[in-house]
């Protein structure tokens, strides 16, 4: 070979490999900024040390880096339509709470909140391009589950059982979602279904025990949140994971398991039956207590969506705009003054769409919640292909990662339920749940090439 054809190939080499290098750089910097939002660390320490609290704009400065070296790079730049669109009504959301109520100060948060999980998104898209990297992505969500269901734990100690009413002690303190119930019970529910696929779709036998631990771990924080609704999602969930089984007798072994697991946990978190007495109390509806309150609040949000059907009073506005709609001495009949209105939680993910974004909200949530479905049946069904071998084997490596990817398809979805029957009684629609599952739920649909391959149906699950 000439000195010139060397010269040649070393100049088509170094690109390709400074390219690679490029991309590994931003891959771990993704990595990273995920294990700052999952974890948050940053607010742990500033909790814990007030003189650190300039540390919980870590994660934010992190991304905006990522977002620089990512535009400024030459890796592949994906969209995501569904979620492109809400995010646009988000801040178009803001500018119609503005100038309705000059109101944009809660807004803000919630947008910066939203960008956030969007470019995350995006950036995760492009870096994380192959299956090696998002098994230690989706490991990195299982243990974000475990860490804080540990954490759930913990809090029996840093805030015990007040059984006067136990839902309303502190759980993670330092958290600003997972600080009470109406946070953490949600996300154990999800981290259930998400552990009973997560220990089906590894081989390690330390993963799986570890897989086994956080489940009862999960079950341990939605006891002892004392949260109503998140029992109701418990059962939901659970059953849905059911139905999810094509070996029904099988599952229905599961099922009994699960029943004697939430018994015994029950028996040793509230030995007093404070927990049953508690659950009963979901016979009274929307008549008494929290019940009544919701009943109230959604009543308000309907008015409000009457009001404003098209675009509704705008992002985070659903507390101010009441102040013009609702006379005062009806509100103080139900216990609110205007203070107390002002920045009010509606406590319903359904009614909060509905009554900050209108018509044409809820037409977004609900392409966006089509799309998931949809997009989480093609990874189903293609993962089932590579395993039943219907697609070649020529492909590339898929295969080998077919059945993690088809139990984690299946998690997604079983998470996803679990997200919207909590996020019909809790104020949750602009934490990280539900975004961190579209995110990778749309991450394997991409790494699986949907969009390349025919769909493909299979008669029967693995």
């Amino acid at each position: 070979m000439s000195l010139y054809s060397i010269s040649k190939t070393q100049t088509t080499i170094l690109p390709v490999q400074e390219k690679a290098r490029a991309e590994e750089f931003g891959y771990k910097m993704v990595f990273l900024i995920w294990f700052l939002y999952l974890f948050e660390p940053a607010r742990l320490f500033a909790y814990y040390i007030p003189v650190l609290g300039s540390l919980k704009w870590l994660p934010t400065l992190f991304l905006v880096v990522a977002i620089f070296y990512w535009f400024n790079s030459s890796v592949k730049k994906y969209n995501y339509t569904a979620f492109t669109i809400f995010l646009a009504l988000n801040l178009f959301g803001t500018v119609i709470a503005f100038v309705n109520d000059g109101n944009w100060g809660i807004a803000r948060q919630i947008n910066r909140q939203i960008f956030q999980f969007y470019m995350l998104g995006i950036l995760t898209f492009s870096y994380f391009n192959d299956n090696e990297k998002i098994n230690k992505l989706l490991y990195l969500y299982f243990l974000y589950i475990l860490y804080f269901a540990i954490w759930g734990i913990l809090s029996l100690k840093l805030s015990p059982i007040d059984h006067t009413d136990p839902g309303l002690r502190t759980i993670v303190p330092w958290h600003p979602w997972l600080d009470n119930r109406d946070g953490f019970g949600p996300l154990m529910v999800i981290g259930l279904a998400y552990c009973f696929y997560y220990y089906r779709a590894v081989e390690s036998r330390r993963l799986k025990l570890l897989s086994l631990i956080s489940l009862i771990l999960c079950v341990a924080g939605i006891i002892l949140s004392f949260g109503r609704a998140v029992f109701v999602a418990m059962a939901i969930t659970i059953a849905f994971m059911w139905y999810q089984s094509k070996k029904k007798i099988y599952g229905m072994f599961l099922l009994i398991a699960a029943a004697i697991l939430i018994f015994f946990t029950i028996s040793l978190i509230s030995p007093d039956n404070r927990y049953w007495e508690t659950m009963q109390t979901i016979n009274n509806g929307l008549s008494e207590g929290t019940g009544a309150d919701r009943s109230v609040l959604w009543g308000w949000a309907w008015r409000e969506f009457i009001n404003y059907p098209i675009f509704g009073v705008g992002t985070g506005n659903f507390g101010i705009a009441l102040v013009k709609l609702v006379p005062l001495d009806e509100a103080l009949r139900h216990g609110y003054t205007e203070g107390r209105l002002w920045g009010r939680a509606l406590h319903s993910a359904p009614f909060t769409i509905l009554s900050e974004y209108g018509l044409v909200g809820t037409l977004a949530v609900v392409l966006l919640i089509i799309d998931f479905i949809n997009t989480n049946r093609k990874n189903r069904n293609f993962s089932l292909a590579l395993l039943k071998g219907v697609v070649s084997k020529t492909h590339d490596d898929r295969h080998s990662h077919a059945k993690t990817f088809y139990y984690i398809s299946l998690a997604l979805m079983a998470c996803f339920l679990a997200f919207w029957v909590n996020g019909f009684f809790y104020e949750i629609i602009y934490t990280s749940f539900l975004w961190n599952l579209i995110v990778i739920n749309r991450l394997l649909y991409l790494n699986l090439s949907m969009g390349k391959n025919p769909e493909i149906k299979i008669a029967h699950s693995y």
